[in-house]
């Protein structure tokens, strides 16, 4: 069966059909399962997240337990999207297919200060420092085990569902000769930077260097954004 694409009129229409009860809800949830997969707009996805979380609130209030399920599941689908979403972001301050924030592929964007980076984007739409990371754990949760979880009767909180995925690090007792070395590297970058001014760099600095500079620093700012995102 070809599943018509959605937009933002039949978006806000499957919510209406929610909150009226117009439809059979699981005919409903099918939708906006289908609607949620379909967002490729980080703020849509928030959008979603939203107004379930205010749905969830509302039946809890009207002890509506079928309802609460409802609105959790597609609440918990619209994170993970809005998670995966802001995955995308890698290192290089964009996604390897472009998005709204990104513009074309491969363009510079030198005017603003990393407006790539995972958390430049999030800020932009309202997103907290502690909602991203919810959302990029949402993300981690492997689909099986998420699947599974939601779909359950007793649905886990979200810091339950956070949890799982979380990167345990330093858990590990065998030591990873190559994360360790990025600690070091970053340690001794940080040493000779604090031995010069950056004004005194970017009055003397080579003038072919300039450019690749400004490149390299953004790509160090997006991966430090990646890893303070992901970090316990």
């Amino acid at each position: 069966m070809k599943i018509m694409k959605m937009d933002l009129k039949n978006t806000m229409q499957i919510i209406d059909e929610i909150k009226s009860r117009e439809v059979a809800i699981p005919v409903t949830y099918q939708k906006a399962i289908v609607a949620i997969q379909e967002c490729n707009k980080i703020d849509e996805a928030k959008e979603w997240t939203d107004k379930m979380s205010a749905l969830a609130l509302y039946y809890k209030q009207s002890r509506d337990e079928t309802l609460i399920k409802y609105a959790k599941r597609i609440q918990y689908r619209a994170k993970r999207r809005m998670g995966e979403l802001l995955k995308q972001y890698d290192g290089r301050g964009s996604n390897t297919e472009g998005n709204q924030y990104t513009g074309q592929i491969g363009k510079r964007i030198l005017e603003h200060p990393s407006p790539n980076s995972v958390n430049s984007v999030a800020s932009s739409i309202g997103l907290s420092l502690n909602q991203t990371k919810e959302a990029v754990r949402f993300a981690n949760v492997p689909k099986d085990k998420f699947e599974e979880i939601i779909e359950s009767d007793n649905i886990p909180t979200q810091k339950e569902v956070a949890e799982l995925g979380k990167n345990k690090i330093g858990k590990s007792k065998k030591v990873n000769y190559k994360a360790n070395s990025i600690y070091q590297s970053i340690n001794d970058l940080l040493k000779e930077m604090n031995k010069v001014d950056p004004i005194y760099v970017c009055e003397n600095i080579d003038p072919d260097y300039k450019e690749q500079m400004i490149s390299n620093i953004k790509q160090i700012e997006n991966w430090f954004d990646n890893y303070i995102i992901n970090v316990k």
